[in-house]
C-alpha cells in the first residue's frame, strides 16, 4: 500500500522523540522464566529464497534455560550436499565449497537425525523468525515432517526494541557480538557453529537490557480509528504502519520496532502509548508487536 501524495515527503524522525514499549524483552523475560530447555540454532543455504534454496549447514545447541539466561548442554552439526553447485557469493561469504559438500551426506540422509533432535523444543535463533524457521519449515515438509517448535524466539527481534536507532552502526550479529565485546570467543561469522554460540552470547549480555519498560499511563488517550500499512515506493527498508487517532497520528517502524509521531511538531511522550498499543493490537488481531511488524493489512 502506498501513502497518499500528500505525504509523499516522509518526516525525518527525531532519534529522541521514539517510544519503544519493550514488549520484546518483556516476551524474553517470560520465556526464561518458564521454559526449561531450548534449542539455539542456525543454518548456512545456498541463497535467501526458501522456496528454492536450501540448507548446507544446521547447527544446533542445547540449552538449559533459566532467569540467568542460556547455558549449553550438548551440540549437533550437520554439513549438507544440496546437490548442485553453490552460488559463488555463497562460497565467499561462507567459506564452504563444492568440494567440501562432494562428501557430506544429503539431506534426506540427515533429516530424521535433525529432526530427532530439535523434537519440539523451543527454538531461538538470529532472524530466524523471517529466514531459519522458513528453511527449517521447507525442509521438513519435504520429507513429510511438521516444524512446530514449542515456541520460537528471535533475539534479533529483542535487538531492535533495546537499541535505540542510531545507538548502533547496524543490527548483525556480529555487530552486537564487538558491541559486548564477545568476538574473541567466536571462530568465525556467517558459519553456523560460530553463530550459535554468538546467539547464546548476545542473548544472554541483552538480559541486563531487558528492564521493564517504563510505564507511561499519565499521558493523554487516544482513540484509534485506523491501522494501515505503508511500505516506501522507493524505499523497500521504509515499512511502517500508520495509525490513525482521535488526536494525531503515529506510525510504528516495522525496522526498529518504534512508536513514532507523525508531525514534526508532536511529542510521543506526551501520549498513553501503553494504551494506543493495545488498540492497535486489538484492532488487527496480533498478539504482540513482534506479530505486528508482520501485519499487511
Amino acid at each position: 500500500m502506498q501513502e497518499g501524495a500528500a505525504r509523499s515527503q516522509l518526516p525525518v524522525r527525531n532519534m529522541a522523540n521514539v517510544y519503544s514499549s519493550m514488549a520484546a524483552a518483556t516476551q524474553y523475560r517470560k520465556f526464561l522464566n518458564t521454559e526449561l530447555m531450548a534449542i539455539v540454532y542456525d543454518l548456512e543455504t545456498t541463497g535467501l529464497n526458501p522456496a528454492i534454496n536450501h540448507p548446507i549447514q544446521v547447527a544446533a545447541r542445547l540449552c538449559a534455560v533459566s532467569p540467568y539466561g542460556l547455558d549449553e548442554i550438548c551440540s549437533q552439526s550437520w554439513y549438507i550436499n544440496p546437490g548442485y553447485q553453490l552460488p559463488q557469493k555463497i562460497v565467499e561469504l561462507t567459506g564452504i565449497t563444492d568440494r567440501f559438500l562432494a562428501t557430506q551426506p544429503k539431506e534426506s540422509e540427515v533429516i530424521r537425525e535433525i529432526v530427532g533432535f530439535f523434537e519440539n523444543y523451543p527454538v531461538i535463533g538470529y532472524n530466524n523468525g523471517k529466514f531459519d524457521d522458513l528453511f527449517m519449515q521447507q525442509m521438513y515438509q519435504r520429507y513429510g515432517y511438521a516444524w512446530k517448535p514449542k515456541m520460537s524466539m528471535d533475539i534479533y527481534a529483542l535487538v531492535k526494541t533495546l537499541f535505540k536507532p542510531g545507538q548502533l552502526k547496524n543490527q548483525k550479529l556480529v555487530t552486537l557480538a564487538e558491541h559486548f565485546q564477545v568476538t574473541d570467543q567466536i571462530e568465525a561469522f556467517h558459519n553456523a557453529e560460530s553463530d550459535t554460540l554468538a546467539t547464546i552470547l548476545v542473548a544472554n549480555k541483552c538480559l541486563d537490557l531487558c528492564k521493564p519498560a517504563e510505564v507511561t499511563g499519565n499521558g493523554a488517550t487516544c482513540k484509534v480509528k485506523s491501522v494501515r500499512y505503508y511500505e516506501h515506493p522507493k524505499n523497500w527498508k521504509v515499512k511502517r504502519i500508520y495509525v490513525d487517532t482521535d488526536i494525531t497520528r503515529f506510525y510504528f517502524d516495522v525496522t526498529s520496532m518504534t512508536w513514532n509521531p507523525v508531525y514534526d511538531d508532536d511529542l510521543i511522550s506526551q501520549y498513553n502509548m501503553q494504551d494506543v498499543i493495545r488498540q492497535v493490537l486489538n484492532m488487527t488481531g496480533c498478539r504482540d508487536e513482534v506479530e505486528l511488524a508482520s501485519y499487511k493489512g
